[in-house]
């Protein structure tokens, strides 16, 4: 078993979100004193050579401040298959459930020479982009042979320990 954090830095994403709207500083300024910097959940990851199932940790998903409630797909259930290289997903969106199944993504990771520690582990640092636009940087070591790692993320050479999707404003280590 594998436990992660995943961080969502809240204050940057609602930026984001207000960038190019006249007078929203002081809305911004304003619910920034309300809502906590950063949005931390605990995720489990079970797994062994050939599956892993990833899900929240019991009392895992931390209050949403956000105005608007739950962060769709925030409870995400993910089954990995390495053998058939398929995935089953629930994913609840607002109120509805919804159960995806499909082949894993293609993702074109490039491996590089630079190397980072993480829960012990020594991690090799690989980017890809994935959805065409989405630059997303893993650490994975091959000190566990299982190609997973949070998520749907995989396809690398051992486990997936760190996770960093910058104009998400998220990471799962």
């Amino acid at each position: 078993k594998i436990t992660f954090e995943r961080k969502n830095n809240v204050h940057k994403q609602m930026e984001d979100m207000m960038k190019g709207n006249p007078g929203s500083a002081a809305m911004f300024d304003n619910m920034k004193k309300n809502i906590p910097k950063y949005k931390t959940d605990i995720f489990e990851l079970f797994f062994n050579e050939s599956q892993s199932v990833y899900k929240p940790a019991p009392n895992g998903i931390s209050e949403s401040k956000m105005m608007m409630g739950a962060m769709p797909a925030e409870r995400n259930v993910v089954f990995n298959d390495y053998t058939t290289h398929t995935f089953t997903a629930e994913k609840k969106i607002f109120e509805k459930t919804y159960l995806i199944q499909d082949s894993f993504r293609n993702a074109q990771w490039k491996i590089t020479e630079e190397f980072r520690k993480i829960a012990g582990f020594n991690c090799r640092r690989a980017e890809t982009i994935i959805n065409d636009s989405l630059y997303v940087i893993a650490f994975y070591t091959d000190g566990i042979l299982a190609p997973g790692g949070p998520e749907s993320f995989n396809g690398l050479p051992g486990m997936i320990l760190g996770i960093v999707m910058p104009r998400l404003n998220l990471t799962y280590f």
